[in-house]
């Protein structure tokens, strides 16, 4: 409230505060702005006709007596109805926001249900992170679970997140009207928190904690936690790191980006991006059982108490780096240096890879070409994954 105060004093003058996703504070400012001098709000933010029209309907629903949580279709049919109609109403006097996100979600959720992915847009999107915390506690003695779905909207909205504006949301101009958002909302998740073997969850997979981030976060809740968020940093750092890689490989070769909000390629298929997630968590996990195949040698060579001195230092060497820019590092150095070459994923491929074998095959493609690359040989796209080549097209020709 101090900041907004500070704020009012001068609204054009003083720099925009931080707000991250704080979509709550953010109107809260534009409307200290607003009062302050709305010909230059409207003319500073190039507002249209029908956004100026939007804003006023917004402003003044929020002004009545009384907000609708749930039932607004009802209650429009029975205000346009050709007779009275006589509606049950359970009302809230002096409901806080907080209060009107959680009875919407717990209604919603546990009685007839809207689309789950509505809920999650309106969670996310419409409160603060410390309203947000008192609704999770709400939720978690309702028996809702939300945790991984709120993530879903922060990936897409957060301007810092490589999934800015790539994700599917349910909310009317979630996304800017040139964009189309090709990501669906449990792809999001399932990057997260898994699916299968073959969709490796990056915060939640047991064995890539105990092999590859235990040395760094002995504790695991320190590591999975919805609240600290580590496992967040450092996923929206690999996909950071991996957007920029092969957008800039793609570049040389003289071919457009790869990795575009507003158009999907091979690389940002869901498919891919769950295939490409479980290889480097796969390969994270094989690069430390390396140590465990020296431990014995290790142990002849150097005696039990060296040795596990060794190994101990070898462990910590190898796991997640402490420091998120070492992590970035490593991810370059050991998987996108000498990984998959740009050129598989700009090579055509067949239409629908989602299917159980489709899948198989895109995993063996991915990892043939990471572990040949990885060895100085070379990567020959043919087969498999691929479209059927023209038989009149040279070999030579070949990527």
């Amino acid at each position: 409230m101090t900041v907004i105060q500070e704020f009012e004093t001068a609204p054009f003058g003083i720099k925009f505060p931080e707000i991250e996703h704080d979509y709550v504070y953010e109107f809260a400012l534009q409307m200290a702005q607003m009062r302050a001098d709305a010909k230059h709000f409207i003319s500073t933010n190039n507002i249209t006709p029908d956004q100026l029209t939007e804003i006023a309907v917004s402003m003044e629903s929020l002004c009545r007596p009384a907000l609708v949580v749930d039932g607004q279709h009802r209650l429009w049919g029975a205000a346009n109805a050709d007779r009275e109609i006589v509606l049950p109403v359970v009302a809230l006097p002096d409901c806080s926001w907080t209060d009107q996100i959680y009875q919407f979600v717990v209604i919603n959720e546990t009685a007839q249900k809207v689309e789950t992915s509505l809920l999650t847009d309106i969670f996310g999107s419409s409160l603060t992170r410390s309203e947000q915390d008192i609704v999770r506690e709400k939720l978690s003695t309702a028996r809702v679970d939300v945790e991984s779905r709120i993530a879903a909207v922060i990936a897409t909205r957060h301007p810092g997140s490589p999934f800015h504006n790539m994700v599917q949301l349910k909310i009317e101009g979630a996304s800017p009207e040139n964009f189309k958002p090709y990501l669906s909302e449990r792809t999001v998740r399932t990057l997260i928190d898994g699916s299968t073997k073959y969709s490796r969850g990056f915060r939640s997979d047991d064995e890539f904690y105990e092999k590859f981030i235990k040395p760094t976060y002995p504790v695991k809740d320190e590591w999975d936690s919805w609240a600290n968020e580590h496992w967040k940093t450092y996923w929206l750092a690999f996909w950071e790191r991996v957007k920029d890689f092969y957008n800039a490989q793609a570049i040389k070769t003289g071919h457009a980006a790869l990795w575009m909000p507003d158009q999907q390629s091979n690389l940002t298929k869901a498919v891919t991006l769950r295939e490409l997630q479980t290889l480097f968590i796969t390969k994270c996990i094989e690069y430390m059982q390396e140590i465990d195949a020296t431990a014995d040698i290790l142990r002849n060579v150097l005696g039990e108490e060296e040795a596990t001195q060794k190994i101990a230092q070898l462990r910590e060497e190898r796991a997640l780096p402490a420091d998120i820019e070492k992590f970035k590092d490593f991810v370059h150095d050991f998987f996108l240096e000498r990984g998959i070459p740009v050129k598989v994923f700009q090579a055509n491929w067949k239409a629908s890879l989602d299917d159980s074998q489709g899948q198989m095959d895109l995993w063996e493609a991915l990892e043939v070409a990471w572990e040949r690359s990885r060895k100085g040989e070379r990567v020959v796209v043919r087969g498999g994954i691929y479209v059927a080549r023209d038989p009149q097209e040279s070999a030579s020709k070949d990527a």
